[in-house]
């Protein structure tokens, strides 16, 4: 009985740990039922306005918003500027400051910067990024929702399937451009075996979305139409 017992809390045990605590740590600041959102720009936020407006539009609609991007030098002060007094008043506290916003969260990437000459400098930089965004990931792991910008789709896109499958959250996917055709420009054909693993992942990883946002309607057809993407699509 005793032996039983013990195999029971060893399994559980991680269970709860890994189950409960991403909501417990967020008990002293919000509500059970305020949505909570991921949003992820590899790259400068400040050059992002497509993506500053979905935060804006997000925290207008009393969500929380959990966002990782680049920022340098002042940028991150002027970003907690342009949204201080973006936060539904309904689902905060009177103890909340004029000057603060409660429900934005920043997690600022570092290798993001330039690529070191040739495929190895690029391989090492999606590595690092990669590493990155795993221990984010984890601390985030109680939002519902994650939208991501794309391109880049590596190592983001991968990750976010994965993780929507352990972490149970739905993925929205903006759709800046398609990743694969801007490689194919960098290495001057379509023929790279770069251009070709890109593609693949891009193609058939993006099925797996719940959302897709698109800036054209033409490309919001290609979605549709060629790459049989069923899921809602909408241009905006």
């Amino acid at each position: 009985m005793i032996l039983t017992i013990s195999l029971i809390l060893l399994i559980s045990l991680p269970l709860f740990f890994y189950l409960f605590i991403p909501y417990l740590k967020d008990l002293p600041n919000k509500h059970f039922n305020q949505k909570k959102i991921l949003i992820i720009v590899i790259g400068p936020l400040i050059r992002s306005p497509r993506m500053l407006n979905h935060i804006k539009s997000f925290l207008l609609n009393g969500f929380e918003v959990e966002v990782v991007g680049q920022a340098m030098g002042n940028d991150l002060t002027e970003l907690k500027d342009k949204f201080k007094s973006c936060y539904n008043l309904e689902s905060i506290g009177d103890e909340v400051k004029e000057d603060e916003n409660p429900n934005l969260h920043f997690h600022i990437l570092n290798n993001v910067g330039k690529t070191q000459n040739g495929k190895l400098g690029l391989v090492t930089k999606v590595l690092n990024q990669l590493k990155e965004l795993l221990v984010i990931l984890w601390k985030v792991r109680s939002c519902d929702y994650l939208l991501m910008q794309n391109p880049p789709s590596i190592p983001l896109l991968p990750l976010a399937i994965f993780s929507k499958i352990l972490f149970d959250w739905k993925i929205i996917i903006d759709w800046h451009n398609f990743g694969y055709s801007i490689l194919a420009l960098k290495f001057g054909s379509e023929k790279s075996l770069f251009v070709k693993i890109y593609y693949i992942i891009e193609i058939y990883l993006g099925k797996f979305a719940d959302y897709h946002l698109t800036v054209t309607h033409k490309m919001k057809n290609v979605l549709r139409d060629t790459w049989k993407i069923n899921r809602q699509t909408i241009t905006t």
